[in-house]
């Protein structure tokens, strides 16, 4: 059945609709964003400089109920269209986020920069594992906000590095804990050592050798870039 707003554009649309269904596939030019943090964060604000194309604020006490879904043209004379998904941060309603997670989503954590490293990393490890949990694979983003709260950009740059490096100490343990509990299990015999369990070894070592050299490149730079990828495919 055709949805209602395939409908609403006519019988052309209509037959477009069915005639693709029948060719097996389709075109989509719709993107999801997922805007996720805690409240007073800045998620709403980012989201509305984003649609209007220009910085935008909302007043302190604005907040967002449930979840907020704003349309983002990308480009004007372009079919790309984004949806950013507006999450509320307060607790009361992140029961809910899960039913809005899927993996080919872009999920971006918003995270304040005058925030205190400690918490802003366990709150940006707390969703990654949410994410992980309700959309595998899923690539996830920080995104800093209030910077211009912050004295000077060197201010700014450590903070904000400083909850990085936590993040990915945090998450270097916990593959490694993984790795290590996989390699005592394979030395018990625990696994068949089949073709099929050695290319996955060989898989395995490789993400871990690509992971341990982003992280050496993304500490030599100060933390301002690392091997997303590989850490991606180290963590899967």
């Amino acid at each position: 059945t055709p949805p209602p707003r395939v409908v609403r554009e006519g019988t052309g649309a209509v037959l477009a609709f069915l005639r693709d269904l029948r060719g097996g596939g389709a075109l989509c030019h719709l993107v999801k964003v997922v805007l996720l943090g805690d409240q007073r964060a800045g998620k709403s604000s980012l989201a509305d400089s984003l649609v209007r194309g220009r910085p935008a604020t909302r007043p302190a006490d604005d907040r967002t109920v449930g979840i907020e879904v704003r349309r983002w043209p990308l480009g004007a004379g372009q079919e790309l269209v984004a949806h950013i998904y507006d999450a509320a941060g307060h607790r009361v309603y992140r029961a809910s986020h899960g039913a809005f997670m899927s993996p080919e989503a872009l999920f971006l954590h918003v995270v304040r920069s005058d925030a205190p490293a400690g918490a802003a990393a366990d709150a940006v490890l707390a969703w990654l594992e949410a994410v992980q949990q309700e959309a595998p694979g899923a690539v996830m983003g920080v995104v800093f906000t209030h910077a211009d709260l912050l004295a000077d950009d060197g201010e700014r740059d450590q903070r904000q590095q400083a909850v990085l490096a936590r993040v990915q100490a945090e998450v270097q343990r916990q593959v490694r804990a993984v790795d290590e509990a996989m390699r005592r299990a394979e030395a018990e015999g625990a696994f068949e050592a089949d073709t099929a369990w050695r290319e996955k070894q060989a898989r395995r070592d490789a993400a871990l050798e690509a992971l341990d050299r982003g992280l050496a490149v993304w500490q030599e730079t100060g933390a301002h870039s690392a091997d997303s990828a590989a850490i991606g495919t180290a963590t899967d």
